[in-house]
């Protein structure tokens, strides 16, 4: 945790392993921030950039852009001394999903459940699929 005489970071573990919580505050305000482990090797953690819209305790209240923007500068200074690398950006939609599998020559089926299920291209080797796995989906 770090703290100053305004404000306080704290990366919180979750009940599941891949993801945590990452709290801010400042006296009469709270944030919370979901975070998940990163797929990606330039990131430790990522997150939507949504969670920055309400405080999480004032709840429902409107985080200004410019206090977001001070958040923002104050996590990335947190961040870098506690050597960990947060990435948030705005969230994955279900398209963006069905975008980039069938941009990269997969296919897809809907089961009669409504269930999506992604096949690969044939000549999808296993050393693609880590590869690709651990490349996490590009954002734009």
């Amino acid at each position: 945790m770090t703290t100053s005489s305004s404000h306080s970071f704290t990366l919180k573990p979750t009940e599941d392993w891949k993801s945590r919580s990452l709290v801010y505050e400042e006296p009469g305000f709270k944030l919370e921030i979901y975070l998940e482990v990163s797929g990606s090797r330039r990131y430790d953690y990522v997150g939507p950039d949504t969670d920055l819209e309400y405080w999480t305790i004032s709840e429902g209240q409107i985080i200004s852009l410019e206090k977001r923007t001070e958040i923002l500068y104050r996590l990335e200074q947190w961040s870098n001394t506690k050597k960990l690398r947060i990435h948030l950006s705005p969230p994955l939609t279900m398209d963006d999903i069905i975008q980039h599998h069938n941009g990269n020559g997969w296919t897809m089926d809907k089961e009669a459940n409504g269930d999506l299920s992604f096949s690969p291209p044939a000549n999808y080797s296993l050393v693609k699929k880590i590869r690709d796995t651990l490349k996490g989906y590009k954002r734009k």
